[in-house]
């Protein structure tokens, strides 16, 4: 399975089918009327809601995705990891973008869950802004 990311292409073993990883530079490149994942509840995660109700509040956010956290923040749902497998069967429609300095390991550890084609990179065009 081959994955790009800002640093280059690199693969991840262990998955069962291929999974697009797409980086992401502009907010503009979001289909319109999709709902939005955030993977990372931190800095990084809320720079980036604070970007989309900005610029596009045509999408639907679901909420943050966070690998140690759970619960309510700001009255923002945060699920934890383990929750997504069910959130994406529940909408199939929903755009994980990943807004962590763990990207690449965020994307191992996601693709050994299901094989997934929903992802978008926006540590970039972050790292550009804030």
């Amino acid at each position: 399975m081959q994955l790009l990311s800002p640093e280059g292409d690199f693969k991840v073993e262990g998955a069962g089918a291929a999974m697009e990883i797409i980086p992401l530079y502009s907010l503009g490149k979001l289909p319109k009327d999709c709902s939005v994942l955030i993977y990372g509840a931190g800095g990084r995660g809320d720079r980036l809601l604070t970007l989309i109700r900005k610029f596009r509040s045509d999408l639907q956010f679901s909420g943050f995705i966070d690998t140690y956290k759970s619960g309510i923040k700001d009255g923002i749902q945060i699920f934890n990891v383990q929750s997504l497998d069910k959130l994406l069967n529940a909408n199939k429609n929903i755009i994980i973008i990943i807004a962590s300095n763990f990207a690449h390991q965020i994307y191992c550890e996601l693709s050994k869950l299901r094989p997934l084609r929903n992802f978008r990179d926006l540590l970039s065009f972050l790292s550009l802004t804030g």
